[in-house]
Formats: C-alpha cells, structure tokens, sequence
C-alpha cells in the first residue's frame, strides 16, 4: 500500500488504485461511544451527506478530519481505521 498526501488530503492507495478504510471499526467505534453517523458528522464539520460519501469511498477523508478521529478515538484505533495492512487485505 501507498500513502499520498495531496495538500490537505489523504489517499491509501495500492496498486489497484482503491481507497481503503475500515468502516466496520469505524461504525463499531463510533457505537461504543453512543455516537450517531449525524453526530460524528457534526463533530467533523460536514454534513451527513459528506460523510456518507466519504464512507463509501466516493470522496477521502482529510487529514484534519483524520486526525479529529484521532483525538475522538485514540491513535491505535485511528490508526486500525484508515492505515492498517489488514484494512487492504479485507477490502479487496
């Protein structure tokens, strides 16, 4: 797997050129801590439609809102989420 940084986004991509994020953790995570996707939208500053997108792969994540997701759930988790190998292997 790759990491680019373009500005101040954040892509993981391999050789197929797809992003990778785990967002079953990221649904998990967000359940144990009472959150809703609404919630956790508005703590990122977008709107619940963006972060559908983003979810879903149509749009990244970037870097600030990475690293509020890392101030909301830790660096471990954070890291698990959007750049563990395993996230690349389970994806494909």
């Amino acid at each position: 797997m790759t990491l680019f940084i373009f500005h101040d986004r954040i892509s993981y991509i391999n050789a197929t050129k797809e992003v990778f994020m785990n967002k079953q953790l990221l649904k998990e995570e967000l359940r144990r801590k009472h959150m809703t996707l609404r919630d956790f939208a508005q703590y990122l500053g977008i709107n619940a439609a963006t972060l559908y997108r983003k979810m879903n792969k149509t749009s990244d994540f970037t870097l600030p809102e990475i690293q509020k997701v890392r101030v909301l759930l830790g660096t471990n988790t954070t890291v698990l989420i959007f750049f563990a190998e395993q996230v690349a292997q389970t994806q494909q």
